[in-house]
C-alpha cells in the first residue's frame, strides 16, 4: 500500500488501512514501524520478506519514504537502485500475510514504483492541489468539510455555515489545525449542539498564511479595510516592507500599462 499527498489526509488513511489490515489486539506485536528517512533500503525490504515469528499478518510501516521527493537534514535519500530493488521486491511478492505499507509526501505516477503498486496492490492518493486558483480553493474547501462533518458527526454536532466560513478564514488550508480547533470547539460547547460563529471567534486565533495578491486584488478594488486588513496580515508573517512596497509597485505598473494601452486604442479610433 502506498498512500501520498498531505500530511493529515496520510494519518487518516493510514489508521483506516491499519485497522482493515490487523485487529485491534494484533497491532502492538504485527506492526513494525520504520522511519523512512532513517532506515536504508536493505532494511526495509529484509522487514518486510523476513517470516513472523508470531502467528497472523504482519505491517511493516515505512513512514515517510522520500520516494518523491529527496530526505531532508542527514536523513536517507532513495537513490534509484533503492527504488529498483524495492519495485522487485513488489513485483516478486511478498510472504503470505505480509504487507508493506509505506508513506511518502507528493507523487508522481510515471514512477516505475508506483505503477508495481497499483498492479500487486493499493495506491492512495491524499494530494489536494495547493494553489490559488478558484478550483484548487474549491477543492481545499470541500477537503475541509468532510474534515469538518466527520467531527461533529461523531461529536452529535452541527457547524453554521458561517461559522465554517469564518473558521476556515482563520487556519486556511491546514488541516491538522481545523481539526484541533474544531475539536475544541467541540469541547468548548458543551451541551450545544450547534456550534455559532459567535464561539468560532470567541475561541480560534487567526493563524491563516494569507497570499500577498489578496492585498493587491483589496487595493484594486479600492477597499481600504480589506487592504488594511491584508496588510497587517502581511506584517504579522513577517514580511518585508519592501517586498509589499515593490509588489504593490508591480500592480500599478501594470495599470499603468493597461491604462496607456485603452488610451491609445480610444485615440487610434477617434482618429480613424
Amino acid at each position: 500500500v502506498l498512500i501520498c499527498g498531505e500530511s493529515f489526509l496520510i494519518d487518516q488513511a493510514l489508521s483506516l488501512v491499519t485497522g482493515f489490515l490487523l485487529k485491534k489486539e494484533d497491532r502492538w506485536f504485527g506492526l513494525e514501524s520504520l522511519d523512512g528517512a532513517a532506515v536504508p533500503m536493505g532494511d526495509i525490504i529484509e522487514q518486510a520478506a523476513t517470516f513472523s515469528f508470531l502467528p497472523g499478518p504482519k505491517v511493516v510501516l515505512v513512514k515517510n519514504g522520500p520516494i518523491f521527493t529527496p530526505a531532508t537534514g542527514t536523513g536517507q535519500a532513495y537513490k534509484e537502485k533503492d527504488l529498483d530493488l524495492l519495485t522487485g521486491l513488489i513485483e516478486k511478492g511478498l510472504p503470505e500475510h505480509h504487507f508493506l505499507v509505506i508513506t511518502s509526501q507528493g507523487i508522481d505516477r510515471r514512477k516505475k514504483i508506483v505503477k508495481a503498486v497499483q498492479k500487486k496492490g493499493l495506491v492512495v492518493d491524499c494530494s489536494v492541489p495547493m494553489g490559488a486558483r478558484k478550483a484548487d480553493m474549491a477543492e481545499q474547501s470541500a477537503v475541509l468539510m468532510a474534515v469538518a462533518r466527520d467531527i461533529t458527526s461523531k461529536a452529535g454536532k452541527t457547524l453554521a455555515p458561517n461559522a465554517f466560513a469564518a473558521l476556515e478564514d482563520m487556519t486556511g488550508f491546514r488541516p491538522r489545525l481545523f481539526a484541533q480547533n474544531l475539536e475544541k470547539l467541540v469541547a468548548y460547547t458543551g451541551k450545544n449542539k450547534t456550534i455559532s460563529i459567535e464561539q468560532v471567534k470567541t475561541l480560534v486565533k487567526r493563524e491563516k498564511k494569507d497570499p500577498v495578491f489578496l492585498l493587491t486584488n483589496a487595493v484594486l478594488d479600492r477597499n481600504v479595510s480589506a487592504s488594511l486588513f491584508y496588510l497587517s496580515s502581511l506584517f504579522r508573517e513577517g514580511l518585508h516592507p519592501l517586498q509589499i512596497t515593490k509588489t504593490l509597485e508591480t500592480q500599478i505598473r501594470k495599470i499603468l500599462g493597461i491604462k496607456c494601452f485603452a488610451l491609445g486604442l480610444a485615440q487610434g479610433s477617434q482618429i480613424s
